[in-house]
């Protein structure tokens, strides 16, 4: 079972998926010139990396450096989740942590232990393969999980850049947001309109708001929903006047926001 997919993020870049599986299989030396990192779903890989064999098993962060030799053998084969991402891209994430410009991230380690953090990887790889979820849900949780996985475990310190208050900067945000619930609003979008970074618009949009923009967008939406319900305008069409893909679409989101089905209401 192999599936790999290319996604195209707006003001992020170019970020390929993979899910495989392998039997019995072994890769020749090689190196990447992406950054990738990954998830073992089940089995074993191991691999000689840095000078060293290792193992990744279930649950296992596995990861190579782009430029590192390595290979990849097991007896009892393996499946797992990756991702490979641009150096560029890791390092401008790496630069929007500490607000100043940094080299591409450096992992000491080919395999790194961290239930909390692999899961969310499993959890964004999913999210990412899924059409059915938003554009901003998959920029917002890129940037949230891959810049947790930099400051955790890159080798050297990267400071956090201190936020300062935006409230009017915000409050234009907002004001774009509630005027346009039909379209499909990304970060990428909002953040470009206040002239921020995207991971330095999240902190301070959630600094102000208590809600990072997702949160809030969604939280709008589901409002919008219950009012023009109320007007009684039909489901199929509030759906897309509230910037869902379907009603289904919407009803996903409106019970998982309120606990009920929308047409509790009509």
């Amino acid at each position: 079972m192999q599936k790999s997919k290319i996604l195209k993020l707006k003001n992020i870049g170019s970020v390929q998926l993979l899910e495989a599986s392998f039997t019995n299989h072994s890769f020749n030396k090689h190196f990447h010139e992406e950054f990738c990192f990954g998830v073992i779903q089940s089995g074993k890989l191991d691999f000689n990396y840095r000078g060293e064999k290792v193992s990744a098993h279930k649950g296992v962060i596995n990861l190579c450096n782009p430029g590192e030799v390595h290979d990849g053998f097991t007896k009892e084969g393996w499946t797992y989740k990756m991702f490979y991402v641009d150096t560029k891209l890791m390092s401008e994430l790496s630069s929007c942590i500490s607000g100043k410009k940094n080299d591409i991230p450096f992992f000491k380690n080919g395999v790194i232990e961290d239930k909390k953090l692999s899961k969310k990887i499993e959890e964004l790889h999913d999210i990412m393969f899924d059409e059915y979820s938003f554009t901003i849900e998959k920029e917002e949780m890129f940037l949230s999980v891959v810049t947790q996985f930099i400051k955790k475990h890159a080798d050297s310190f990267i400071p956090i850049e201190k936020i300062y208050k935006c409230k009017e900067l915000i409050k234009k945000s907002l004001e774009y947001i509630n005027d346009n619930l039909s379209e499909n609003i990304t970060v990428s979008e909002l953040s470009t309109q206040v002239n921020l970074s995207l991971y330095y618009f999240i902190r301070v949009f959630k600094e102000e708001i208590g809600l990072t923009p997702k949160e809030y967008i969604l939280q709008q939406r589901v409002k919008k929903v219950k009012e023009l319900i109320l007007k009684g305008l039909p489901l199929s069409f509030i759906a897309l006047e509230c910037g869902f893909y379907d009603q289904s679409h919407m009803i996903k989101y409106f019970k998982a926001y309120t606990g009920i089905n929308p047409s509790f209401y009509k």
